[in-house]
């Protein structure tokens, strides 16, 4: 008796802007900068020497390769660098890299984490249930409310159906806070749906004195009951 995994249907993912011409940039090439290479191509992707299509590409990145974001140029276009050093521009359409505007979604994370962490000792845990007013939750009803609180987050009610509707995070270790963890609790399916908070750690409504606890996605009951990861909207 963990959480309720409602299937109320799932959104549609985003539909990404196409690459599109802007003004032409000069590309850079030499000795690289001790940068953290934080961002990872996960389709391939062309690097240009301008953010625009109007030249031919420069190379071409491999899924799996990691690289570093300068800046994003425009809604279309992203500045980075390769570990070999090279610098040029890639298409920021969501689909090729698990790259987010930090200006955005960091703050958007801090505040669903201290929003979260507010609700400790209020909640009370209810399978099935979503009552705000009273503050009676389920899993997937508690990271509802959050979302939407302290983000202006829709996310749909269901933990099958956030995991449908949020972009999927296969790694536990490329977690990010204020991604939702998903969990199965019985076989391999979902079955419960936390908040990740850093470290190893999530917040979600579970069954205690308190109606919402902090667990550790490494030690304990959690370890191993990862399923995947769900990334917030950017917007």
């Amino acid at each position: 008796m963990i959480a309720s995994s409602l299937m109320l249907g799932a959104m549609p993912m985003s539909t990404f802007a196409a690459e599109s011409p802007d003004t032409e940039l000069e590309i850079t090439f030499g000795a690289y900068a001790k940068n953290t290479y934080e961002t990872t191509i996960e389709y391939g992707v062309n690097l240009r020497s301008t953010p625009s299509t109007a030249k031919k590409p420069i190379l071409f990145l491999k899924k799996g390769e990691k690289v570093h974001v300068v800046k994003q140029v425009n809604a279309n276009w992203l500045q980075v660098q390769t570990k070999q050093g090279q610098s040029g521009y890639i298409s920021s359409n969501a689909k090729y890299t698990d790259y987010v505007a930090p200006s955005a979604n960091t703050n958007k994370s801090e505040k669903i984490v201290k929003f979260a962490k507010s609700l400790m000792g209020k909640v009370t845990y209810k399978y099935g249930a979503r009552d705000p007013k009273n503050f009676i939750f389920d899993c997937s009803s508690f990271t509802q409310y959050v979302y939407k609180e302290a983000a202006d987050l829709s996310i749909k009610w269901g933990s099958n159906s956030q995991n449908n509707q949020l972009a999927k995070v296969a790694k536990k270790s490329d977690l990010r806070v204020g991604d939702l963890v998903f969990l199965r609790v019985n076989g391999t399916g979902i079955g419960h749906v936390g908040i990740y908070i850093g470290d190893g750690q999530m917040i979600h409504a579970t069954p205690s004195a308190n109606g919402v606890a902090i667990s550790s996605l490494e030690t304990g009951y959690w370890k191993d009951r990862f399923v995947n990861g769900g990334r917030m909207p950017s917007n």
